[in-house]
């Protein structure tokens, strides 16, 4: 590993950081037993940024980082080994020019794919947090490997770090928060989805933000919501992209050449659409794999873009060129956040739409399109 601009070269004290699991220490215990909750993620806070008595009023974000660096019984299963020395790499290396980069982190699993997810400043830079979580996830790479899992460092594509996560591999999507002084938390969902694609989020947001059968905030009159949203739509396929540029489909070399050409500066193809008004054409791009939304707008009372409250990872690995061309062997695997409450729907509003057990691409060895099932997070896929 070569220079890097993240830590201080010195490893940071573990009893920096306060961690959930020990949130009852001191205090009288309501229950004879704990029963433990295997699948509730251990939050890392530094101690003395997440309980100041007087903290900054700054803009801060909430980053979700999230790749499969291999699995145990073939794709099922992270292993805790992997997922302990990413976090250590985290925990250790977690400062920015004498300030931490995550005031607080949780890394956790979606059937074999570990994730990073944690709060930051406006002060960090975004590519040295990328160098972070690449760094830490080939880490957790090198561990599997040492262990003898199946597909180490599969979603890190990418022959080399180039300065952000973007086009390397792994899902990545940061949200700001809104800076309000006056009740400033924050409802933020989180999902995760293995063995899939983009497209299954696309469930959530036509759903969600669309459809009042799964969120009656929609149509309630003193409800923000019912202005409706804004939906950024991005073209994945940039495959067809080039086919529909003049490249022919039989012919790989003119094809290479094209989707080079359409990736330089990863430039996305991006349809603006607002809901309701727009809702038969949102609902007619989004049911294909090639369109996914990738994120979601709040409307202002003249109708116009307001604030940013959903983001999806809209990308695709066999976009990616490496050494060996545009090649990639698993799914894309979407990493999704979403604002929760007051002008956005409810967590339960969000994640309504999975009652209806839509059919999505990708399954075993990715050919196949079966029903989602929605897990706790830290689950196995079988």
């Amino acid at each position: 590993m070569g220079a890097r601009r993240y830590g201080n070269g010195k490893s940071v004290a573990p009893d920096a950081y306060h961690q959930s699991k020990n949130e009852l220490d001191g205090l009288p215990h309501t229950v004879t037993e704990k029963i433990p909750v295997t699948n509730t993620p251990n939050i890392f806070s530094y101690k003395s940024y997440v309980f100041a008595k007087n903290p900054a009023l700054v803009r801060r974000f909430i980053k979700a980082t999230k790749a499969d660096v291999g699995g145990v019984g073939g794709h099922v299963v992270a292993a805790d080994e992997v997922k302990s020395i990413i976090a250590k790499h985290v925990l250790d290396n977690n400062g920015y020019r004498g300030e931490p980069i995550f005031t607080s982190l949780i890394v956790t699993h979606t059937g074999d794919d570990c994730a990073v997810t944690g709060i930051m400043t406006e002060s960090v830079d975004m590519s040295v947090v990328d160098e972070l979580m690449w760094d830490a996830l080939q880490e957790g790479a090198t561990k599997a490997a040492e262990l003898g899992l199946y597909g180490p460092g599969q979603d890190l594509v990418a022959d080399a770090f180039t300065g952000n996560l973007r086009g390397a591999g792994p899902a990545t999507v940061t949200l700001p928060f809104p800076v309000r002084k006056d009740n400033p938390s924050q409802t933020v969902l989180v999902s995760f989805a293995d063995k899939t694609e983009p497209m299954a989020f696309n469930h959530y947001a036509t759903g969600a933000y669309m459809l009042p059968r799964f969120n009656t905030g929609l149509i309630i009159a003193a409800s923000k919501m019912k202005r409706g949203y804004i939906f950024e739509i991005v073209d994945l396929d940039t495959k067809a992209q080039a086919i529909e540029a003049g490249a022919h489909p039989r012919d790989p070399k003119a094809l290479d050449g094209k989707m080079e050409e359409l990736a330089k500066g990863l430039q996305e193809k991006v349809i603006t659409l607002r809901a309701p008004e727009d809702l038969y054409d949102i609902e007619g791009l989004t049911r294909s794999s090639r369109f996914v939304i990738a994120r979601i707008w709040s409307r202002n009372e003249k109708g116009d873009k307001d604030q940013l409250g959903y983001i999806c990872s809209a990308e695709r690995l066999h976009n990616i060129k490496t050494k060996k061309g545009f090649t990639y062997g698993g799914k894309d695997d979407p990493v999704l956040l979403a604002f929760a409450q007051g002008d956005w729907p409810a967590p339960g509003e969000i994640t309504s739409p999975w009652a209806t057990a839509p059919m999505v691409a990708g399954d075993c060895r990715g050919s196949h399109n079966l029903h989602i099932l929605p897990m706790p997070i830290n689950s196995q896929t079988s």
